[in-house]
């Protein structure tokens, strides 16, 4: 291994980074039940570790003092355009304290195909039967193709589960795929015709094709929540970082009135899982959890280090936004924000950017699935 490639691949200092700090963009409420689908198709949450407050605050009023921005909380959605390049500064300040920076980019249609290909089509069998990959491929025509009848039927099971809604919406998918003719479809079609046979069958249950719901505002169920997921594989990667030793560590997350009781129930979960969280694959991430951080919510002004995981999660999300709408709409300074989060990849220290976007989105708005810095040929 080359010497700069060691260098690349050493720990980011993580015992001298004991306070993370976390916002999101994009709205993360449940998908099923609205959660801004049409009108926000980009999620993202980003966190950042802060070995020195002081150090941080003072290169956010240095920032604000560059680009004219006014006395108040630094927000993402009023900086405007001076947003990326602020974005951009702060990538930079943070390379050079060598403080990690963990982003989730989601974008939403590709996450409910996950899910449909997940709990319908997969729901009764085991990662022997249909392996990731061929999930993957599945969810990405789903989501590339725009499986919108799919989509809105099985919505509409999980905001009033019955085996009716449920039968209508295999059947729904069953029509859609055939009118597609990628092999892949044919695959989808035959688990969507399995799918069917189980959800005619007279003890059929509806819940048994649908994502385990969570309690939300209220004691209203919720099924499909971005944040949740985007906050338990953020932790997942702090794990990895942190060698498993996160006891010490504080989460400081923006504050979360409607979902808060369900971020810190997905968090306790994953921790008493403890070891069997191993068995949970993902790229980047380890879900052994043996130790608990600490989480807790606050305000942006009480905790002003917030400001920037606001900056960072909002420029991505309106960046991936545009280049989603079409990629004809990133400017000069998008494809340098992009370029900037592909290089913050490492996979030994889970730093950087986990796009949870089809291949095919990804090649569109230019974002290599490998950093350059890590070119496969050296592993």
């Amino acid at each position: 291994m080359s010497k700069a490639v060691e260098e690349h691949v050493q720990p980011l200092a993580p015992l001298l980074v004991r306070r993370l700090y976390l916002d999101e963009s994009g709205h993360g409420g449940d998908v099923a039940g609205g959660g801004g689908f049409a009108q926000q198709q980009a999620f993202t949450l980003a966190c950042v570790g802060v070995g020195d407050t002081r150090l941080l605050v003072a290169e956010l009023e240095r920032l604000r003092a560059e680009f004219k921005v006014p006395a108040g909380e630094f927000k993402a959605k009023t900086l405007k355009t001076r947003l990326t390049p602020i974005a951009l500064a702060l990538i930079a300040f943070f390379r050079a304290q060598r403080w990690p920076i963990f982003i989730e980019a989601v974008d939403k249609r590709y996450f409910l195909a996950i899910h449909i290909i997940q709990h319908v089509l997969c729901g009764d069998l085991n990662g022997g039967y249909v392996d990731q990959i061929s999930r993957n491929a599945m969810a990405e025509l789903l989501a590339d193709q725009d499986a919108g009848p799919a989509f809105t039927a099985y919505l509409e099971a999980c905001r009033a589960p019955s085996i009716e809604k449920v039968r209508i919406a295999v059947q729904a998918l069953w029509d859609w795929l055939e009118t597609r003719d990628e092999e892949i479809a044919r695959t989808t079609q035959i688990l969507t015709m399995f799918a069917r046979d189980r959800a005619r069958r007279e003890d059929a249950d509806p819940l048994g094709f649908l994502p385990l719901a969570d309690i939300g505002p209220g004691g209203r169920p919720v099924w499909i929540l971005p944040n949740l997921q985007c906050l338990t594989n953020i932790y997942a990667r702090i794990n990895l970082w942190a060698g498993r030793r996160v006891k010490d560590l504080q989460l400081i997350h923006d504050a979360q009135i409607q979902y808060e009781s369900v971020l810190r129930d997905a968090k306790a979960l994953m921790e008493a899982l403890g070891g069997e969280g191993a068995q949970v694959w993902t790229p980047f991430a380890d879900y052994g959890v043996k130790e608990s951080a600490s989480l807790r919510f606050a305000a942006s002004g009480e905790e002003p280090c917030i400001q920037a995981a606001d900056i960072l999660a909002g420029a991505v999300m309106r960046c991936l936004r545009r280049g989603l709408e079409d990629p004809a709409l990133l400017s000069e300074q998008d494809e340098a924000l992009l370029e900037a989060l592909v290089d913050l990849g490492n996979p030994f220290t889970a730093n950087g950017v986990n796009f949870v976007m089809t291949a095919r989105d990804l090649e569109r708005i230019g974002v290599p699935t490998v950093a350059p810095h890590l070119d496969p040929g050296w592993l």
